[in-house]
């Protein structure tokens, strides 16, 4: 989302340094409007290569299935579903091993959108909780030294007294079906152009 800001949002960063709105907030509001599936445009959100479950170093970024119906606010929203898209990937790796994923807890930048969150939420089928505490690494950082130091008497019970859940998106069985089908189109792509990537030179 940053590299896709910054080179074609131009537009919605000056609208927002002249109203003080989120650049990212233009951006994710105008890929509201777009349908779940994007009419079939689909992306491979590999631009520093794919990590898990592919990881292939070799991987890049592909969108696919792009047509003249297809503006900016589509490739936006491309961009958004590719990420949940590897949530879902990683989830069923996960549950593969035999352990369940009951929710999914979003910190970060990501997590502050929460038509980004509920988007998640749907394509992965599970829910979506955002934390009041939005920095992954120093939370984590806090929990383990609050174990080391004696405060608390587990790492399991460090995290229950610190993490605190701002808000739960709860998936929407109407989009099941066409992010069903969508990720299954994302992981055809990848496959398909997986051989490609081991030709590439950089």
């Amino acid at each position: 989302m940053r590299w896709f800001c910054d080179e074609f949002a131009a537009m919605e960063m000056q609208v927002g340094k002249t109203s003080g709105m989120d650049s990212y907030d233009l951006m994710v509001l105008a890929a509201s409007r777009v349908g779940p599936g994007c009419e079939e445009l689909v992306m491979l959100p590999h631009l520093q290569g794919a990590m898990a479950p592919e990881a292939n170093p070799k991987a890049s970024g592909v969108f696919y299935g792009f047509t003249l119906r297809h503006g900016r606010s589509h490739f936006t929203r491309a961009i958004m579903e590719a990420v949940s898209f590897i949530v879902r990937r990683n989830n069923e790796v996960i549950e593969g091993l035999g352990v369940s994923v009951t929710d999914v807890r979003a910190l970060g930048g990501g997590g502050r959108s929460r038509i980004w969150k509920q988007m998640e939420a749907d394509i992965i089928g599970r829910p979506v909780l955002t934390t009041t505490n939005e920095e992954a690494a120093t939370l984590g950082t806090a929990i383990l030294a609050g174990k080391a130091v004696g405060l608390y008497s587990s790492v399991e019970e460090a995290a229950e007294r610190m993490i605190q859940i701002k808000e739960r998106f709860e998936p929407a069985s109407v989009n099941r079906a066409i992010y069903d089908e969508t990720c299954g189109t994302y992981i055809k792509l990848y496959d398909a152009v997986c051989p490609l990537f081991e030709t590439r030179q950089a």
